[in-house]
C-alpha cells in the first residue's frame, strides 16, 4: 500500500497517465499535465478557473449526447499570459533561483495564483541568496508593490546593517524610495524602534503585546500553526494574528 508520505512524488512521477487536467501555457502553448486535488490545494484560483472549464466541458458534452455526438472529456486550461518556465516553478514549487528577475517573476504569478505558501519561500530564496547592498532597494520597492512582507523586512535589515554600501549601490532605487510616500518612514521604524524590540516567538504562549512585536516569519509561523491565510502585509499578518488570539 502506499504510504501518504510517498503519494505526492508518486503522482508527480506518473503526471502524464495520471492527470486529470491540462494547462496550455504562453505563446508557444506548451501543455502542462496536473491533478486537481493537487491544484485545489496549491492555487485555488487556478484551480476555480479549472472548474469553470470542466463545466464548459461538461456542458458540452451533455448537448453533443443529446444530438448523439461523442463528448471529449478532457479539460485544456488556455493561460496565454504567464511564461512556461515560470508555471512549470509553480507546478514544482521551485526550491532554487536562478536570478533575481526569476525569482520577481514566480512571486507575481504567486500573486495571481493565490500561492502564497510558495510565495513565502521564493522571498526567502531571494532575501537570503540573491539580495545584496547593490539590489536591496530595488527588492524593497518590489517587496512593497507586490506585498512581499518577508522579502520587504530582509531588505530593510540590508539597510540597516549597511547603510552607505547599500545607499551608495542603489541611487536610483534610493531617489525612488526617497519620493515614495511611506517606504522612508517604514525604514525609519524598522531601524530605530520595530528591530531594537521584537521579541521570539513560543508556539505555546502568545500574548496581544508579544504578536505585535514578532517580526513576519513569526507570524507567518503562528499563522500556519492556526491553520489561517498567510498572506498580506505585516500589518495584515498582525490584525490576523491579533483577531485570533485567545479572549483577544
Amino acid at each position: 500500500m502506499t504510504s501518504r508520505a510517498s503519494l505526492l512524488p508518486q503522482l508527480y512521477r506518473t503526471i502524464e497517465e495520471t492527470g486529470d487536467i491540462t494547462f496550455v501555457v504562453g505563446s508557444n502553448s506548451k501543455e502542462f499535465k496536473a491533478h486537481q486535488l493537487i491544484i485545489a490545494s496549491l492555487a485555488k484560483p487556478l484551480y476555480d478557473m479549472a472548474m469553470i472549464e470542466a463545466e464548459t466541458v461538461d456542458n458540452n458534452n451533455t448537448d453533443n449526447n443529446s444530438e448523439g455526438d461523442e463528448g471529449d472529456d478532457e479539460c485544456n486550461v488556455v493561460l496565454e499570459d504567464i511564461d512556461e518556465s515560470t508555471f512549470s516553478a509553480i507546478l514544482k514549487c521551485q526550491k532554487k533561483l536562478e536570478s533575481v528577475e526569476e525569482g520577481k517573476r514566480i512571486i507575481v504569478a504567486c500573486d495571481k495564483f493565490g500561492c502564497y505558501d510558495l510565495k513565502s519561500k521564493v522571498e526567502l530564496l531571494l532575501a537570503n541568496k540573491l539580495m545584496s547592498g547593490k539590489n536591496a532597494m530595488d527588492l524593497l520597492l518590489f517587496a512593497k508593490s507586490y506585498t512581499c512582507p518577508i522579502l520587504k523586512i530582509y531588505a530593510m535589515k540590508m539597510y540597516r546593517e549597511n547603510p552607505e554600501q547599500v545607499m551608495e549601490g542603489n541611487k536610483d532605487d534610493w531617489s525612488s524610495i526617497e519620493q515614495h510616500s511611506k517606504l522612508p518612514s517604514d525604514l525609519l521604524w524598522y531601524t530605530n524602534i520595530d528591530f531594537p524590540n521584537r521579541v521570539t516567538y513560543c508556539s505555546t504562549d502568545h500574548s496581544k503585546d508579544d504578536s505585535k512585536r514578532y517580526n513576519v516569519l513569526d507570524l507567518i509561523k503562528v499563522l500556519r500553526d492556526w491553520n489561517l491565510d498567510t498572506d498580506g502585509s505585516r500589518e495584515i499578518l498582525l490584525e490576523r494574528v491579533t483577531m485570533n488570539l485567545p479572549f483577544a
